[in-house]
């Protein structure tokens, strides 16, 4: 898949347990623009296949309006802020 990828957004950096086992995530999320396509998996280790339970597109009103568990929790509201003030966003869109 073809993207446009912005500098890295959020990061993050928590422990919890996982499958019976204590687990370090260090996550980094970046804005990204593409034409779609189904997220794949490939080139993942084995860790990250036995711990990402499901990886799908999301829209902000989908990540809102969800019960399911979605970290970072207020993920849907960060991605509001940084769509309405991100200059590397506007950046994008113009360029796409």
């Amino acid at each position: 898949v073809d993207e446009k990828l912005a500098h890295r957004l959020l990061h993050a950096i928590r422990g919890l347990r996982r499958k019976g086992r204590p687990i370090l995530i260090k996550e980094a999320f970046m804005l990204a623009r593409c034409a779609g396509g189904e997220p794949s998996r490939e080139g993942w280790v084995a860790l990250e296949r036995e711990f990402v339970d499901d990886i799908r597109w999301w829209t902000i009103s989908d990540l809102l309006a969800t019960n399911e568990p979605v970290y970072p929790a207020n993920l849907a509201l960060k991605l509001q802020e940084i769509l309405q003030t991100s200059p590397d966003f506007h950046a994008l869109v113009t360029n796409i």
